[in-house]
């Protein structure tokens, strides 16, 4: 199924008690934001392309092959979150 990212957060949140909000990062946010999360320069700036093309259209799904998983987000939350750090 699909989520989207505040169904996301929810599901996160809960399971981690605590009340996460979804923040819209505008586009020239996008490169200091990493940077500030910690990724590196180069990979911040790969990152924010492939979210550039994405919001553009310029890379999308090709063909019609879809797979759809059966695992709930809530389960996939709560193993990730059973694993060791």
């Amino acid at each position: 199924p699909a989520y989207s990212v505040r169904q996301m957060s929810q599901v996160l949140g809960k399971a981690l008690g605590k009340v996460l909000r979804v923040v819209d990062i505008p586009p020239p946010a996008h490169v200091p934001m990493l940077v500030q999360a910690g990724l590196s320069p180069s990979f911040a700036e790969a990152v924010a392309e492939l979210y550039a093309c994405l919001a553009s259209g310029r890379v999308r799904p090709r063909g019609d092959r879809q797979l759809a998983g059966t695992t709930t987000l809530d389960a996939t939350v709560a193993e990730i979150l059973a694993r060791p750090a």
